[in-house]
């Protein structure tokens, strides 16, 4: 896995054990992202997809000690290649960071690369850094084996 933060960019690029059909089909399920749409210090996670363009997602995620909660909308759903979507955070940022989902067939898998971009400081591109790189590897765990994934987040 790469990840690069620039400018107040974080890229995450990963191989995925998995078609880009079920990549895909896995990032828009409404229900299997409570498998693996959490950082590591994230107990929990509960989505609520609207998948279309101009639809509207929200995630919170909760620990310990807060809850926070996550909406965006999705701007482009090329199936298969690309998801492009809002990212806001309960925290109180003056504009909706851009996160942007490419999938590459390979000939063991799919190559994700993620770009989150517009993240207002250094602080965020820190946290997110650590945030899309812990997501994206539950997420390659739960490809590889979804209903064991499942029974992990109970």
């Amino acid at each position: 896995m790469t990840t690069s933060p620039t400018h107040n960019i974080v890229y995450v690029q990963r191989l995925l054990p998995a078609t880009p059909q079920e990549v895909f089909d896995a990032w828009i399920d409404p229900d299997s992202p409570t498998a693996w749409m959490r950082p590591d210090e994230i107990t929990s996670t509960s989505t609520e997809l609207e998948v279309r363009v101009g639809g509207s997602y929200r995630i919170v995620m909760r620990c310990a000690t807060a809850e926070y909660i996550h909406t965006g909308e999705y701007l482009e759903i090329q199936p298969y290649e690309r998801l492009v979507f809002t990212w806001r955070t309960s925290a109180d940022w003056p504009q909706a960071s851009i996160v942007t989902v490419e999938l590459h067939p390979q000939q063991d898998g799919t190559q994700l690369e993620l770009t989150h971009e517009r993240l207002p400081d250094e602080e965020s591109v820190a946290n997110f850094q650590g945030g899309w790189q812990s997501v994206v590897e539950k997420f390659a765990v739960y490809l590889h084996a979804p209903a064991e994934a499942e029974s992990n987040r109970r």
